[in-house]
């Protein structure tokens, strides 16, 4: 699995279908289905195409755990590895906790969820990606009792609102762990190495407008 926020072009994987108005791409592999949404293009010092233009895509995953019952999730790979291991930590369990209550409400209220197994509404969990046995991070919402005939059926009904739910909490969460108002303790220091951190500012330029992408592609695939 990718991190929801992807830069050049999508990999082609399984059977694949690439939309001809959005050019967003889907794969269809054994394990889930992936979804590149094209959303901004900012021009970059590499990896461009011949107009000097780099595309930037919102990666989003429905993964099946029965013929009825599935997943929608983003994929935020290692990124919340360091606050785990601070949360393990008994002489930083505390504290950490503690700015975590006060200061980043979305982000208590996602992991609070997943020791919810019941709980429908999405959450942060840790767990195995489904292609590498890799563990990773993946904010997500569980939907059942649904027959998914076609992609269609993804964007519809409570489908449909899963999957909006995980994409506006996944731009929402954004400010809270990277670059918030002054003032307001950053989880960013925290959390992630020098390397990951970097690269996830870079990224979060184009996130905004990636995020409306999706959602018009989200109309289209729907009609």
């Amino acid at each position: 699995m990718r991190f929801w926020l992807f830069e050049g072009a999508p990999p082609l994987r399984g059977e694949n279908y690439t939309d001809p108005t959005t050019g967003a791409v889907v794969n269809f592999t054994p394990s889930y289905i992936e979804l590149f949404s094209p959303g901004s293009h900012h021009f970059t010092g590499a990896s461009v195409d011949a107009g000097g233009w780099k595309h930037t895509y919102v990666v989003v995953y429905w993964i099946p755990l029965s013929e009825t019952d599935w997943f929608v999730a983003t994929c935020w790979l290692h990124q919340f590895d360091f606050f785990q291991h601070l949360m393990n930590d008994p002489n930083t369990s505390a504290g950490t906790w503690r700015a975590v209550q006060e200061s980043c409400p979305i982000f208590n209220t996602l992991l609070q969820r997943a020791s919810n197994p019941t709980n429908y509404g999405a959450s942060l969990l840790q767990t195995s990606d489904p292609d590498s046995n890799e563990t990773v991070w993946l904010l997500g919402a569980f939907f059942g009792n649904v027959h998914v005939a076609g992609l269609n059926d993804l964007f519809d009904g409570f489908p449909g609102e899963k999957f909006e739910e995980v994409v506006e909490l996944t731009g929402r969460l954004v400010p809270e762990i990277g670059d918030g108002p002054m003032g307001v303790p950053n989880l960013m220091q925290y959390i992630g190495s020098e390397s990951s951190k970097a690269d996830f500012r870079s990224m979060m330029r184009s996130a905004p407008e990636a995020l409306k992408q999706i959602a018009e592609f989200a109309k289209i695939f729907g009609q």
